[in-house]
Parts: structure tokens; C-alpha cells; sequence
């Protein structure tokens, strides 16, 4: 797999299906095509989301993104997606989310409850706890489900945590679950104030424990550096997260920091 990571939007190619796994995808105000030279070698895009809230589902956003001409992703402040129609666009959701992109015109949507997997071609996805919330707006909070997933192929697996807090219980018993994964995608921002912050979202220390808890051998940081969300300045989470990885004896190579647009081969 190459993986392409942004703070946001991260993209995996596994054989000839291309993944996006969404945080952030705040594109509507300006877009501009770009060529990717493996657009055209993929016969069809996975979308995975973590849950709802007025920036995880921006409407114009992914209203945008399935506009697209064939052969063209999108560039907005360092994002990169790689999206082109929707009938090629298969949509993986926690239950309830279906309705939003069904009514913006997505064709294949699947919304999953905890602890359910489905299988597309040689990849299994599996819906898990998180600890987080779910709403678009006043007065439908919770209504809809969060998760965390597990993304598994023959050659890799995959864990892609969303937005969570930190929870002892529910991450080793995801680890205990699936003995080991390659690699965590963890959030290591918006954290402060921690008394507001904490029990939605994990800080820098509390993601590198999550990813010891779920078994994970290369550990991804995402969720800093691009929405000005919480009061901690905006390069702080990736110097707290290297300095305690260091302080832990976790070498620089297993807690990666990926540059924006940065592609590396697992």
C-alpha cells in the first residue's frame, strides 16, 4: 500500500481499489483539479467515516468532492483528494450516516454498528467502539453512531482510531481482539482546555497509549495542524507526541510524523 497522509484526509491504494479515510474534509470554499498519475489504475474509491459533526460532514464539501471530472482529485490547503463520481465511490458509515450521503446522491452506502465487518473485494472493514459524540447542528446530538475501524487486507491491517478520547478498556479490548496491527492512525490534537476536551479527544500522550493498547507496530499521528478547534497552539501536539515517544523508548521511526502530501510504502 502507499499511503499518501494529510492532517485530514489520509489515502491508502490497495490493489486496484483506492481508500480515503476521512477527518476533516473542509474543501467547499476553493478547489482546484489536479492530475494524479494513479487516478485513472484504480476501478473504484472506499470512503470510510468516523462519525458526524458540523466539519466531519460538511455538505458542500462532499457535494464538491463527487463533482469532480474522471481522472482529476482536488488541492485545498495541503488536502489532496482523490474522489471522482459517486457511482465508482463505495461509502462505509457508522449507523445512521446512510441518509446523508444517499440524499447528496452517493449510490453505494453501507452504515455499520460496532463489532460489524463487511468485505468489498480483498478488503474487510470492521466498525469499533470509540469514545466520542455524534451532531450536525442543535438538537441532534447522538443521533447518529461514531466508530473506529479496522481495515484489513492479506498483506496489512489497519487501525484508524477517528475522533476518540482515550479509553483503557475499549482500545486493549480491540487489540486483545486483533493481536496486532501494522499501523495506528491516531488523533493528537484538540486537546486543550483538557477539562472540556478530554473525554472526546485524546492529547499526544493518551494516542501513542492508544496505539500501544491496540498492538499497533507503526503509529500515524493525524487530527493537528489544520483547524484552529482548541486553545493549544498549532504545532504543539506533534512536539509533545515525539517528545514522549521518546521519553518511552518508542524510536522516531515507529512514531512517524508524515509530512503533508508525504507518500510512504508499508
Amino acid at each position: 500500500m502507499n499511503i499518501p497522509l494529510k492532517q485530514c484526509i489520509i489515502t491508502l491504494i490497495a490493489s486496484s481499489k483506492l481508500l480515503a479515510i476521512n477527518h476533516d474534509p473542509l474543501v467547499s470554499q476553493t478547489i482546484h483539479a489536479i492530475k494524479h498519475s494513479r487516478s485513472t489504475s484504480a476501478d473504484g474509491w472506499l470512503y470510510i467515516q468516523g462519525h458526524t459533526n458540523g466539519r466531519q460532514t460538511h455538505a458542500s464539501s462532499y457535494q464538491r468532492l463527487s463533482q469532480l471530472p474522471p481522472g482529476t482529485g482536488t488541492r485545498n490547503t495541503g488536502y489532496l483528494f482523490y474522489f471522482q463520481n459517486k457511482d465508482r465511490i463505495t461509502v462505509f458509515v457508522p449507523l445512521g450516516l446512510k441518509p446523508f450521503f444517499s440524499k447528496r446522491g452517493y449510490k453505494n452506502v453501507q452504515e455499520l454498528d460496532w463489532q460489524q465487518s463487511t468485505e468489498l473485494d480483498e478488503i474487510k472493514l470492521t466498525a469499533l467502539p470509540a469514545v466520542h459524540f455524534s451532531g450536525r447542528g442543535i438538537g441532534d446530538g447522538n443521533e447518529t453512531l461514531w466508530c473506529s475501524w479496522a481495515i484489513r487486507s492479506a498483506s496489512t491491517n489497519i487501525f484508524f482510531s477517528g475522533n476518540t478520547g482515550y479509553s483503557p478498556t475499549v482500545f486493549k479490548a480491540i487489540g486483545k481482539q486483533f493481536r496486532s496491527f501494522d499501523m495506528a492512525i491516531v488523533p493528537i490534537g484538540a486537546y486543550d482546555p483538557a477539562n472540556v476536551m478530554q473525554p472526546v479527544h485524546t492529547n499526544p500522550e493518551e494516542a501513542i497509549q492508544m496505539a500501544n493498547d491496540v498492538r499497533a507496530d507503526l503509529i500515524i499521528p493525524s487530527h493537528w495542524g489544520t483547524i484552529a478547534l482548541t486553545d493549544e497552539p498549532p504545532f504543539e501536539p506533534p512536539e509533545r507526541y515525539r517528545a514522549y515517544a521518546n521519553k518511552i523508548g518508542i524510536s522516531d521511526e515507529r512514531a512517524s510524523i508524515m509530512k503533508i502530501g508525504e507518500t510512504r510504502t508499508v
